[in-house]
């Protein structure tokens, strides 16, 4: 196999925007097919994707930016000229500048004409003897009833085609070479040996945390700049891992807005954040900052804090979160794992507080999740419009029914039921309420999830990274292919399905004409093993690559 050395020599910048072309071998992209495509070019202008074709394709450009010819690796480019006038065999062309009489070849950006040491000859190199060649690649080049072809081996072939050619004008050739000079892209991607595919999202994380022994600490420890600066990394290995958008469902102080704020700028590396800022909760429940600490220090906790106490309260705290800058809101519906409250399943908000989050949220344009491992709640949840159920551990065949029928969707998260389980087991990571939780919900989620899928529930992508160490996304992967689930069936929970969720349908989550070019690519074979996407080899987010041969590639230096 080849490695996977991503050529990209860049030609002076023309007068058109920016295209890159993407060579895969192997494209899985749910949103056109759920069956593999082989072959294919993806190509990319302006951090949006234009076309996906068949074939390697080297999409060239007139000044004016229309695309005039292809060129395709390994295959042929013919030019027809008039063949009484033409006259000529190819052997005998080429000059010591490495022309041939006004046809110039290029091989991924480099220039024959600019390099003349590299001039074209027959047998150069490693070439055939029938074959002409450079120090880029390797070129056939023949000549029949006034057709030459040109056939590229081994690098993506550039063709530019001046005035004449022998002394042709450009009345004696196809109207695809007048006289015009045609560029080729800036970049040219080689991932023929690689699997592609579009952006991962993940629909549950925390990047503003990680989980940790005697982590309870961290709230009177650490400042609201303090959890922004530990976030940087965790939001670079969550997009070294592939996932170019996550949905973060849960944050504190505003670290989780400044962290999106920061990422869409450029001023750090990490994927896409759609943010629920602060969880709400009941007073004593799920997401109640002040549990188990002593009141007259912490106080009494209100709408500030995400605390809500009837219907107007939480209208109020939907509409404080609102201002903040959430992209959706989140609620947790019943007790949750890792919260130090003693109720983990148990439903906590009444049905008018619940219709009164999603009537708010939804009336100023923002989606609701609801956090719910106790089936009464998620059935609470599910009538009063929530857009997806968090978790769902006890989710009983009646509510499955519901969600499948209201289109709700679950973001299941087992890779977190098994990371709190594990930790569990170390003797003082959690403590003893929080230990016994873990060990009596987490090893549930799993077969939940079947279950639903079964069931015909719609599933988006979620891990609830940040229980568990971020950049370890896709191991959520191999736990739903434990249970039967095709690999394509969850890449597209993962591209786009969890696009939908996000309200981003036919933008993320897909490879097709209009989507992001989010494209990451494996070395290995996902549809053998989903533990192929533990490895991720290459990254583009926003049509810059950003993981290049497994290495991280920094932003861009800021401008003077």
């Amino acid at each position: 196999m080849r490695s996977l050395a991503l050529a990209a020599l860049v030609l002076a910048a023309p007068a058109f925007a920016q295209t890159t072309v993407v060579h895969c071998g192997t494209l899985l992209d749910p949103a056109a097919s759920m069956e593999p495509m082989r072959e294919m070019s993806v190509v990319v202008r302006d951090g949006v994707v234009t076309e996906v074709v068949e074939g390697y394709v080297t999409a060239t450009q007139s000044r004016d930016g229309s695309r005039e010819l292809d060129v395709l690796l390994n295959d042929v480019v013919r030019i027809a000229f008039d063949a009484q006038a033409w006259g000529n065999k190819p052997e005998s062309f080429g000059g010591g500048d490495g022309t041939l009489e006004g046809v110039t070849f290029a091989t991924m950006g480099y220039d024959t004409v600019q390099n003349s040491g590299s001039q074209m000859s027959p047998g150069a190199g490693t070439c055939a003897a029938a074959e002409y060649g450079n120090a880029n690649g390797c070129y056939g080049l023949t000549e029949s009833d006034g057709v030459v072809t040109v056939t590229g081996r081994d690098h993506a072939l550039s063709l530019r085609v001046g005035m004449t050619v022998r002394g042709l004008g450009p009345d004696d050739m196809e109207a695809s070479v007048e006289d015009r000079t045609l560029e080729v892209p800036l970049e040219a991607i080689d991932l023929r040996d690689a699997v592609c595919m579009p952006g991962l999202i993940d629909s549950h994380t925390h990047l503003t945390g990680e989980s940790r022994p005697n982590a309870y600490i961290d709230a009177f420890r650490l400042t609201a700049a303090d959890r922004v600066l530990q976030a940087v990394p965790f939001a670079r290995s969550t997009l070294m891992a592939g996932f170019t958008t996550v949905r973060d469902v849960g944050g504190n102080e505003g670290a989780d807005y400044a962290l999106r704020d920061a990422i869409a700028r450029g001023d750090v590396a990490g994927p896409r954040m759609f943010v629920a800022g602060k969880s709400l909760s009941i007073m004593g429940g799920h997401a109640d900052p002040t549990n188990s600490y002593r009141e007259d220090i912490v106080g009494v906790p209100d709408e500030t804090l995400g605390v809500v106490n009837g219907p107007e309260s939480a209208q109020q705290a939907v509409r404080l979160n609102v201002k903040r800058g959430s992209d959706l809101i989140k609620f947790t519906a019943t007790g949750g794992v890792l919260s130090l409250q003693g109720d983990g399943s148990g439903a906590h908000f009444s049905e008018g507080e619940m219709a009164a989050i999603v009537r708010t949220a939804n009336a100023r344009g923002l989606t609701v999740a609801a956090h719910a491992h106790g089936d009464e709640g998620m059935q609470m949840a599910v009538r009063a419009g929530v857009s997806s159920i968090e978790h769902g551990t006890y989710m009983s065949d009646e509510t499955m029914r519901m969600m499948a029928e209201a289109g709700t969707y679950l973001v299941p998260t087992i890779t977190a039921g098994k990371s709190v389980a594990d930790s569990a087991r170390i003797e003082g990571y959690y403590t003893p309420v929080v230990t016994q939780k873990s060990l009596e919900i987490g090893p549930l989620i799993q077969d939940t999830f079947r279950r639903a899928y079964e069931a015909g529930v719609p599933i988006a992508f979620g891990t609830d990274a940040g229980v568990f160490r971020h950049g370890r996304n896709a191991r959520e992967f191999v736990y739903m292919e434990e249970v039967g689930v095709p690999f394509m069936e969850a890449l597209r929970f993962a591209t786009v399905n969890a696009a939908d969720l996000l309200g981003q349908g036919g933008r993320l989550g897909c490879l097709e004409a209009g989507c992001t070019a989010d494209l990451v690519a494996v070395t290995g074979d996902p549809l053998e093993s989903a533990a192929a996407l533990r490895d991720v080899a290459f990254v583009m987010k926003d049509g810059r690559v950003v993981k290049r041969d497994g290495a991280f590639v920094p932003l861009p230096a800021r401008p003077e």
